[in-house]
Parts: structure tokens; C-alpha cells; sequence
């Protein structure tokens, strides 16, 4: 449960201090939902559009390794912590 509220704290956060598109925070927003209903498959598919509409936000690289370890897709997320 604190990765849900670190999760929401971290979008509107960098929301609110960055410059950040609509459709990234809207996919890392889909992203954020998917991850807590324990679809873990969609958030990675979510985040990765999320990545392709801003590749330089850390937070959704850090979200789709989460995502990935919950399914144990060690290497990929591993990948995705060091980009970080």
C-alpha cells in the first residue's frame, strides 16, 4: 500500500514541478491504476507508452521495473532500475 501513495505523490508531484505532456501523465497515470489492481502486464504496456511519450521521466522507468519484478522479469527490470 506505500507504493500506491508513492506512486500518486510522485505524479502529481512531478506534474506540478515539471514539464510534463498530457498524454505521458495521463499513460503513467493508466500505468499508476493498472499496477494497483494488480495488473501488472497493462502497467508495463501503460509505462512503456508513457516512455515513448517523455523517455527522460526516471519515475516510469523505476514504475515499469516494479511492474516487471511483480512477474519476475528480473533482467528487464533491472533494466529499467539502472537507466535510472
Amino acid at each position: 500500500m506505500k507504493h500506491i501513495h508513492l506512486f500518486f505523490f510522485l505524479v502529481f508531484y512531478l506534474s506540478s514541478y515539471c514539464q510534463v505532456s498530457v498524454g505521458y501523465t495521463a499513460l503513467y497515470t493508466k500505468g499508476v491504476e493498472a499496477i494497483t489492481k494488480g495488473n501488472f502486464q497493462a502497467a508495463i504496456n501503460d509505462f512503456s507508452e508513457a516512455i515513448k511519450a517523455n523517455p527522460n521521466e526516471p519515475i516510469a522507468y523505476y514504475s515499469r521495473g516494479n511492474a516487471r519484478q511483480e512477474l519476475k522479469l528480473f533482467l528487464d527490470a533491472i533494466k529499467d532500475y539502472t537507466w535510472i
